[in-house]
């Protein structure tokens, strides 16, 4: 008995605990990873996509997360007017003009990004009712309210008392901007020019550029 409990409890039983757990351990410092079927991270370049002459999706993404972070940083830096947490303005998403090589469809892609960014900032809709281009927000209004109603933008008619719902153009700001490109051998650079409109007054309140450079290989 002596010599059983011994046994249980000295050097022998510690060399064979030891040696049940290597048998049974994996002989790899980790799994296996299973087969990601291409997928990758947006933030990937390929080196197709480095050769390639337009702007690469993982610039544009980056680019848009930026530019949302830039716009709604400078929205502190707007004109003593400009709208506090009792008095929401009207922040309006308006054009994005592509003029780069860069396709419709990818460009598409990076307003979506920016538009949705706006939107979705906690920071934004503090002080801001965000819409889309007015024009969109008129032809919903006009489709599922039935008969075509006045301006979106308030008017002499709005002053007068018509029946439709408008924004003040005295409390609303329109963001705009431009993506320019300038291409050398080897390399292209992109410029992401945005402005943010008083529209009822046309002052451009605050603009902010960006700035993009690809090396070709």
């Amino acid at each position: 008995m002596l010599g059983s409990k011994n046994w249980r409890n000295g050097p022998l039983a510690t060399a064979a605990l030891a040696a049940g757990l290597l048998i049974g351990a994996p002989t790899g410092c980790s799994a296996p990873e299973g087969d990601t079927g291409g997928r990758a991270s947006v933030y990937d370049t390929t080196s197709a996509e480095r050769q390639d002459g337009r702007a690469n999706l993982a610039s544009l993404t980056q680019l848009s997360d930026e530019a949302v972070t830039a716009i709604v940083q400078s929205v502190y830096d707007l004109p003593a007017s400009a709208p506090t947490e009792t008095q929401k303005w009207v922040f309006a998403v308006g054009d994005l003009m592509n003029k780069t090589g860069t396709p419709t469809t990818d460009f598409e892609m990076f307003q979506v990004r920016v538009r949705n960014g706006l939107i979705n900032s906690k920071r934004m809709r503090e002080h801001f009712i965000v819409i889309a281009d007015p024009g969109r927000v008129q032809s919903l209004l006009n489709k599922f309210q039935g008969a075509p109603k006045g301006s979106l933008i308030q008017d002499d008619a709005g002053a007068r008392g018509a029946s439709a719902a408008r924004y003040d153009p005295a409390k609303m700001y329109v963001l705009n901007g431009e993506f320019y490109e300038a291409t050398r051998t080897g390399k292209s650079q992109y410029l992401l020019s945005f402005q943010i409109m008083h529209l009822g007054t046309g002052e451009i309140a605050m603009t902010k550029d960006m700035d993009l450079a690809q090396i070709r290989k």
